[in-house]
């Protein structure tokens, strides 16, 4: 008897348990969120503490706070804001957890991508890997119909389709292959439902950018709304547009005290041998409060430094990146890298000013260099590759092609330039819509790359390939 009672009991806590609670969008909070997404955080506040008083158990109102404490934990990637996103949605995530609902599940699956994101922003690879395991998991549940799924359906296609080899027996467990074509025709469909709010359409472009950045797919500025500086963020961080228009859109968009914007800014400065540059990355790296771009921002400094023959301030930079903590952070990461492997000055500042959207200059200061003054390999191939990249950007593919054929034909397939030469000419021909040639130079990639890029760039690759069938 008393063991039917404790059920009875239990049965009645997790009913109470899962009635408490509610999920409600309303008005006050879909303008909440578009504030959030605008980094109007105080009046976003108002507006939550406003429908919090009406209706204290909506979740809604919680998963606002963890959208609100993920930006800031991307924005200022200090430890504190990472823990104390780490915490809120945990927490939020259980309680939806009681619900089984389309809509609590798909609202799992987003925070699951959020701690995704933010895993990833800290290289913890494993745990990054695991968000994106477990929120796939709780978007399978969610019927087809539920319109909020295709958005966030589609960027689990592509993190699927482009996950590591080293994750493939994971993937596995959660029946997680993934299609790049679906993902891609998920989130164009999304963006087309004139049923979804201001603030899910800039989310839906967030997540467009990203497909198209992670398969190499151009995409135009189009309609965005770059009020959102969530939305700026990731499109100068994905996009292939000139420093110059890259700064243009920082000065009329970013209105708020971003570190990242005063970072960008800086570096695309740098990147076109403009030494104002060099004063903001300075003041950036002096009132940061964590350690993010900051290898990277003195790396800037010390190629501007190296490649304008100013070696003690070179010298200087180099010091205070190896004084710096290890570096957590992805690009940071690969700055002690690139110290160690002494480029000529030449070959930096050509490739500065490529990365600047600047090709006629890159070329000009390449042609004013004698080849034969490179001795190491990888120096003369880097050298041959950087001519093509700019002559391909320029249009001028005739003369990319023959030079990349040279890349190509050195076979040292451990060197990055020689397997994305293949790649860069399968770009050509495809272009070209010759795609039994495209299709020859996309498969030599494979055969040739097997260096550090082995993943990122077969990625690219597999996806052309698709994309030819």
């Amino acid at each position: 008897m008393k063991k039917i009672q404790l059920t009875l009991v239990l049965l009645l806590f997790i009913t109470f348990k899962g009635f408490a609670y509610q999920l409600n969008y309303t008005q006050n909070i879909q303008e909440a969120h578009l504030l959030i997404l605008e980094y109007e955080f105080d009046k976003a506040d108002s507006l939550l503490n406003i429908e919090k008083k009406k209706q204290p158990d909506n979740l809604y109102i919680s998963c606002m706070y963890v959208y609100k404490s993920f930006l800031k934990a991307y924005f200022n990637t200090n430890t504190e804001s990472y823990e104390a996103f780490k915490k809120i949605s945990e927490d939020v995530s259980e309680k939806l957890e009681d619900f089984n609902t389309d809509e609590a599940n798909t609202l799992i699956a987003n925070i699951a991508l959020y701690e995704g994101f933010i895993h990833f922003l800290w290289d913890e690879k494993y745990e990054y890997a695991m968000s994106i395991f477990r929120g796939k998991k709780y978007i399978g549940k969610v019927k087809d119909s539920y319109h909020e799924k295709k958005r966030i359906q589609s960027l689990y296609e592509v993190l699927a389709y482009g996950i590591p080899d080293k994750y493939k027996v994971f993937a596995s467990w959660f029946d997680f292959e993934g299609d790049a074509m679906v993902g891609l025709n998920m989130i164009d469909s999304f963006l087309k439902d004139k049923e979804i709010s201001p603030a899910q359409k800039i989310e839906g472009q967030i997540f467009q950018m990203y497909l198209h950045h992670f398969l190499d797919i151009p995409f135009k500025k189009s309609d965005y709304d770059f009020k959102s500086p969530l939305l700026l963020y990731v499109y100068l961080q994905t996009s292939s547009i000139s420093a110059t228009k890259k700064l243009e859109l920082i000065e009329q968009f970013a209105k708020k005290d971003l570190r990242y914007f005063s970072y960008l800014k800086g570096k695309m400065l740098l990147l076109k041998q403009e030494q104002k540059g060099y004063a903001i990355l300075q003041n950036y790296i002096k009132h940061t409060t964590s350690n993010a771009f900051k290898h990277d921002a003195l790396y800037q400094m010390y190629s501007y430094n190296f490649c304008n023959n100013k070696l003690q301030d070179a010298e200087k930079c180099k010091n205070d990146i190896m004084s710096l903590p290890t570096a957590t952070f992805p690009i940071d990461k690969k700055i002690a890298k690139k110290l160690s492997i002494h480029r000529p000055a030449s070959l930096i500042k050509a490739g500065m000013l490529f990365d600047a959207g600047m090709y006629q200059e890159s070329l000009a200061t390449l042609k004013k260099v004698n080849p034969s003054v490179f001795k190491n390999d990888s120096h003369k191939l880097e050298y041959q590759y950087r001519l093509a990249r700019n002559y391909h950007q320029l249009n001028q593919e005739e003369k990319a092609l023959k030079i990349y054929a040279k890349v190509i034909a050195s076979n040292l397939s451990e060197i990055y330039f020689v397997p994305f030469s293949s790649y860069q000419s399968g770009k050509i021909f495809k272009k070209r819509k010759n795609y039994k040639k495209a299709s020859e130079f996309f498969n030599k990639t494979f055969e040739l790359n097997q260096g550090e890029y082995e993943h990122s760039i077969n990625l690219k690759t597999k996806f052309a390939l698709d994309y030819l069938k």
